[in-house]
C-alpha cells in the first residue's frame, strides 16, 4: 500500500518529506515497474500484504512462476535474512499503519495524486 510506504519513507534523509511527493514518487516507481515488465515472461506483481499474510501460498506462486520447485525451506527465509543481515523479513506490524499515523488531509494529498492506482492494485480509498 502505497500510503504504508509513504510512512516508511518519512524521516529518511533522502526520502520525499511531505506526503504529496511520496505519493507521486511511490506512482512513478509503481509505473515504472510494470512499464519495464508488463508483456515480458519475467515478470509477476506480489502483493507485500499477500506475503505477510498468506506466505506459503505467495511463494509457491513465485516458485512456480520462475520455476522452481517447491520447498518447505522457502518458507524460512525470514530466519535466513536474519542470519545474513540483509534487510528486514515481512512484518505484518507494518501493514496499515497509515490509518493511524496519516490525518485526514495526508490521505486525502496521497489519494488525489495516486489514487486510482492504488484502486487499481486492489487497496481500498478513502476518497
Amino acid at each position: 500500500d502505497g500510503r504504508d510506504v509513504a510512512l516508511s519513507l518519512r524521516g529518511l534523509w533522502s526520502g520525499p518529506q511531505h506526503i504529496a511527493e511520496a505519493a507521486a514518487w511511490w506512482a512513478c516507481k509503481i509505473l515504472a515497474a510494470r512499464a519495464a515488465g508488463i508483456g515480458a515472461d519475467s515478470y509477476l506483481e506480489v502483493r507485500y500484504e499477500d506475503l505477510v499474510n498468506h506466505p506459503e501460498t505467495t511463494l509457491r506462486l513465485v516458485c512456480a512462476f520462475i520455476e522452481l520447485p517447491w520447498d518447505e525451506r522457502v518458507l524460512r527465509y525470514p530466519e535466513r535474512l536474519a542470519e545474513l543481515g540483509e534487510g528486514r523479513a515481512p512484518d505484518r506490524s507494518c501493514i496499515g499503519v497509515w490509518r493511524a499515523k496519516l490525518d485526514a488531509d495526508e490521505v486525502r494529498s496521497f489519494e488525489l495524486l495516486a489514487g486510482s492506482l492504488l484502486a487499481e492494485l486492489g487497496y481500498d480509498t478513502v476518497i
